[in-house]
């Protein structure tokens, strides 16, 4: 048992369960004997949020820097259909659903994961399929929510094109099931069907049309109320 209350750490298993808590150590052989992989869900009681174990400080070493190895053939990791539910990609066809299907990675968040960090640095964007998320900004020490997305919307938009710093939080507030695109994977899209990569960025271009048109009114009402009370 770890001596701090803060020196510890829980895996989330494939089975679903917790387990732990653990130290590092343990984490580490863990890791080392194949119980616990890059996407596996890890606790850290330090800051009390769910994190992927290759987003653990400590384990960062241990998985190294190797790049996405996902590719346009094989079978498709998640039913293509499923892929649907996302509002951006309604529209797509079949053979273009199928393609991306086989170049997501599917990933599931428990409640209360962190699955985005503010000022992390990242590149993937991440398809809501089932759960609810919470966006939010740490100001003066408090959370102030931005939105709430739900299945069929979508995050992380923004370093998936730029390859930047993330610019808020992103927590599960109810077990999620997700589908993450990294960069990578759209680099590959770009290359290999330039009609897909031109769908999908066109649908992302115009839903970022819409947040930004949106913000711009919430914005300009919230100067005409301030005016008002003067």
């Amino acid at each position: 048992m770890a001596e701090s209350i803060e020196d510890y750490f829980m895996v989330w298993g494939s089975d679903q369960a917790p387990y732990g808590p653990v130290e590092l150590a343990t984490l580490v052989s863990w890791v080392e004997d194949g119980r616990v992989t890059s996407e596996t869900w890890v606790l850290i009681g330090k800051s009390g949020n769910w994190q992927k174990a290759r987003k653990v400080p400590e384990l960062r070493p241990l998985f190294g820097t190797s790049g996405d190895t996902t590719r346009l053939t094989g079978p498709p990791k998640i039913d293509p259909q499923t892929l649907r539910r996302v509002n951006i990609l309604a529209g797509f066809t079949d053979p273009q659903l199928q393609m991306l299907a086989r170049l997501v990675e599917v990933e599931r968040a428990p409640e209360g994961a962190l699955l985005i960090g503010q000022d992390q640095r990242d590149d993937s964007l991440y398809f809501l399929l089932e759960g609810e998320l919470q966006v939010y900004l740490s100001v003066l020490g408090k959370e102030v929510t931005l939105t709430t997305l739900r299945a069929g919307d979508f995050c992380g938009d923004i370093a998936l094109l730029n390859h930047g710093t993330r610019s808020a939080d992103v927590r599960a507030t109810t077990n999620c099931l997700l589908a993450r695109l990294s960069a990578a994977a759209l680099d590959e899209i770009s290359r290999s069907a330039t009609d897909t990569a031109a769908s999908f960025l066109h649908a992302l271009g115009q839903t970022l049309s819409e947040r930004i048109r949106a913000d711009n009114q919430r914005l300009s009402d919230i100067i005409k109320s301030t005016r008002q009370g003067a």
